[in-house]
C-alpha cells in the first residue's frame, strides 16, 4: 500500500510540475508580440494609394496612412479601404452590400465629432509600429500598430492615421521625409480609437531613388525598426514656392 501511494505522489508531482509548464508557456505566449499577420490586398488597395503618394517624390511629402484593417488581431487580413464618413447614411440602407456591413462592423471605434471620452492621444501611447519589409503590396509595405498600453488610445481623426516616414542622412541623423497630414479646422471630423491589444493595418510607400539609407516609420515617441531603402536625398527639404 505504501509503495502504491508513494508512486501516485510521485506522478502527481509529475502532473503538478508539468501544469505548471503549460501556465508558463501560455504566460509567456501571451507576453510576446502577434506574428505579422498574412496581408492579402483583394482589391487592390494600393492602386488608391497612388493616387495620394507619388513613388518618386523630390521633396518632403505629405504622409498619407488610411485605415486598411482596424479590430483585433487576426492570423490573416483582408485589406480595405475603411471610410469612416457618411455612416448615418449606411444606417439607413435597409440591405448594405459587403462593403457597407465592414464600415458598420468598425464604426465601434469611431468617435464622431462632440463626443468625448478620456482616452490618450496616440503620440503618448504605447503603440508597437512593424513593418513587414519581405512583402509588396503595390509598391507599399505593409504595417501592423498594436495598442500596448493598458488604455484606449485616439488612433487617427477620420480615415487618416497620424505617421510619417523617417530616413537617415548622411550624417547618419534621423530626419523627416514626410510631413504629418493636417486635417483642416472647422471640418467637424471624429476620431478613431483603438483599445488595449487591438491592431491597426496601414501601408506604407516603398521609395525609389538613388540614395541608399534606412528608414521608419515614426508617430510621437513611437517609431518602427529600420528597414533598408531607397530615397530621393531631396526628400529631406521642403519644397520651395517663390
Amino acid at each position: 500500500m505504501l509503495r502504491i501511494t508513494s508512486s501516485f505522489f510521485v506522478l502527481a508531482l509529475f502532473y503538478l510540475a508539468g501544469c505548471g509548464n503549460n501556465e508558463t508557456e501560455k504566460m509567456n505566449l501571451t507576453e510576446k508580440p502577434f506574428p505579422f499577420p498574412i496581408v492579402l490586398d483583394t482589391i487592390k488597395v494600393g492602386g488608391f494609394y497612388r493616387h495620394v503618394n507619388d513613388a518618386n517624390p523630390r521633396y518632403l511629402s505629405s504622409g498619407h496612412y488610411y485605415f486598411n484593417y482596424i479590430g483585433k488581431y487576426k492570423q490573416r487580413i483582408y485589406a480595405s479601404f475603411i471610410s469612416f464618413k457618411g455612416l448615418e447614411g449606411l444606417k439607413k440602407i435597409e440591405e448594405p452590400n459587403a462593403y457597407g456591413k465592414m464600415l458598420l462592423a468598425v464604426q465601434k471605434y469611431y468617435l464622431p465629432y462632440g463626443e468625448e471620452r478620456n482616452y490618450k492621444r496616440i503620440e503618448k501611447s504605447d503603440l508597437e509600429i512593424r513593418i513587414n519589409p519581405s512583402v509588396k503590396i503595390s509598391g507599399f509595405y505593409p504595417v501592423m500598430l498594436t495598442n500596448k498600453d493598458s488604455d484606449t488610445c485616439f488612433i487617427g481623426s477620420l480615415n487618416q492615421l497620424p505617421l510619417i516616414l523617417e530616413a537617415k542622412d548622411k550624417q547618419g541623423k534621423w530626419k523627416p521625409i514626410q510631413s504629418r497630414y493636417a486635417v483642416g479646422c472647422g471640418t467637424g471630423v471624429g476620431h478613431v480609437f483603438l483599445p488595449p491589444n487591438y491592431i491597426a493595418v496601414t501601408l506604407v510607400p516603398i521609395f525609389k531613388g538613388k540614395y541608399q539609407t534606412q528608414l521608419r516609420l515614426k508617430c510621437g515617441k513611437n517609431h518602427s525598426e529600420p528597414f533598408n531603402g531607397s530615397i530621393n536625398y531631396s526628400q529631406f527639404e521642403s519644397k520651395k514656392h517663390y
